[in-house]
């Protein structure tokens, strides 16, 4: 009797032992993707596409419309069609954060990777939340709109332009440069999203302290009308109860002009530029289908589904519709350091702005 329980312990000393020493050896989620980026792109392809067919699943948090994300998905199962179950979680980008911070906190990790604004990827990556991925087609985005440490890539672009009514403002009035929005003609004209402190943020970046700070409160003296929302002052230029918004989206006066609106835009020097960005979470239950979705769509057929939707792709060599949303544009992209010091930057446009 004591014999064979030595011996059943023995053996259950040695499967222990074999368990601990698989997981040790055991690849993380970060570290499997850390990993297969560093391959040549045939041997990284057949890694993911093998590893993606043991998975079969992906959960994709994304604050697009609906129908767009089921378009996407539509189009990576085409391509991989052995990813069938492709989950979609819809929320604003603020409540999206909130949300991976909460599961993160209470080490609940479900989701695989996240396409929302800029910004709040850009704060996910300081909570610690994303995994580093160089992607394959990494080359094809331009510096600003993809993060030098490999942790998420710009999908679209998003030009903060100068939008007008084209009924209410001739071609020839139309201001050519932010100086142009002094003039005494546009006092009490224009509007602004009262939101706009990112923008803010960066106009006052690239003028200069003493430039920037002259501007805005020269700019604050034309008692701009503050509105909350950039399709809610798209409706207000459109119905004439303003002339001219400071800063929109171009993507969406575009938009509108499609429908045939009174609307127009052109982009005043320097034009700030957003993004959405697409990343992979550092625990992503399914990294090898997340890392080929995420190649999916910074490849040149999942960019042409971004210009389909009427959004700017942030890869270089594919147009938007129409071309002018992008082509011979001096765009800045949008520095997202600035938002460490979001508060007080929020704080000086209320100053200046909200009075």
């Amino acid at each position: 009797m004591r014999l064979q329980f030595c011996r059943w312990l023995s053996l259950w000393v040695f499967v222990a032992a074999l368990a601990y020493a698989f997981a040790a050896r055991a690849e993380s989620p970060e570290q499997i993707v850390n990993r297969i980026g560093r391959l040549p792109a045939d041997q990284r392809l057949q890694e993911q596409i093998a590893g993606a067919k043991k998975e079969g699943k992906l959960l994709v948090y994304t604050s697009t419309a609906i129908q767009e994300a089921q378009e996407r998905n539509i189009a990576f199962r085409n391509q991989y069609p052995f990813a069938q179950e492709v989950e979609v979680y819809r929320g604003t980008s603020e409540r999206l954060l909130t949300k991976l911070v909460m599961e993160s906190r209470s080490k609940k990790f479900v989701a695989d990777l996240v396409i929302m604004n800029g910004a709040d990827v850009y704060m996910a990556k300081k909570e610690g939340l994303l995994g580093k991925y160089s992607s394959l087609y990494r080359d094809f985005y331009g510096t600003g709109f993809i993060d030098p440490e490999g942790y998420w890539t710009g999908l679209n672009i998003i030009p903060y332009v100068m939008e007008y009514n084209n009924r209410l403002v001739s071609p020839g009035d139309v201001p050519k440069s932010l100086e142009g929005l002094l003039d005494e003609r546009w006092r009490g004209k224009l509007a602004l999203d009262d939101q706009e402190h990112f923008w803010f943020a960066n106009v006052l970046k690239i003028l200069g302290e003493k430039r920037g700070w002259d501007y805005m409160r020269k700019l604050s003296r034309q008692n701009v009308n503050l509105r909350r929302g950039h399709n809610l002052l798209n409706q207000l230029i459109t119905a004439g109860e303003f002339p001219i918004n400071v800063t929109q989206y171009s993507h969406i006066t575009q938009r509108s002009i499609r429908a045939g609106a009174p609307v127009d835009w052109y982009g005043l020097d320097p034009i700030v530029t957003g993004i959405q960005s697409i990343a992979i979470f550092k625990n992503a239950p399914h990294p090898y289908t997340a890392m080929l979705y995420v190649d999916f769509m910074l490849s040149e057929p999942g960019q042409s589904l971004v210009r389909k939707r009427g959004f700017i792709p942030a890869r270089k060599d594919v147009d938007p519709d129409p071309p002018r949303l992008k082509r011979g544009l001096k765009l800045v992209p949008a520095d997202l350091t600035l938002l460490d010091n979001i508060q007080y930057f929020s704080k000086e446009f209320q100053n200046l702005f909200q009075r």
